[in-house]
């Protein structure tokens, strides 16, 4: 369960920057204070969704001893590599640069993983049923 948590943060904070709207009276931290903004942004709306998508997953299963199969089923829907997933979610490279590309890796590699902490737990459980 503890991976399982990590993993769903970790693509969460991926996406936070893409999912900030920073606006001439917002305050950023520049690493040693909050300061005006060097840019405004508006968020992705497709990163703000899957930003919000898996931090509440993340949430609402740290509140539980253990993952159901249920939500085992929900969470490798929401990670396989069909249309709408995680896996075909990526930021436009054009708008946001390097560090589109740098977070599109990121999840990709996080979303494979996810998929494989999946399998693993629903394979554990599954054997551990036939004994």
């Amino acid at each position: 369960m503890k991976e399982l948590l990590r993993l769903l943060r970790s693509a969460a904070d991926t996406l936070e920057p893409f999912s900030r709207q920073i606006r001439a009276n917002t305050r950023v931290w520049d690493g040693e204070k909050y300061a005006p903004p060097k840019k405004f942004q508006e968020p992705d709306p497709y990163a703000l969704m899957w930003f919000a998508i898996l931090r509440t997953a993340a949430e609402l299963l740290e509140r539980q001893n253990d993952v159901t199969d249920a939500q085992l089923n929900y969470l490798r829907d929401m990670f396989r590599g069909s249309m709408g997933t995680l896996l075909d979610f990526s930021l436009d490279k054009h708008q946001w640069g390097k560090e589109a590309e740098d977070a599109n890796h990121k999840l990709h590699f996080i979303a494979v993983e996810l998929l494989e902490h999946i399998d693993s737990i629903t394979r554990s459980r599954r054997a551990a049923q036939q004994v």
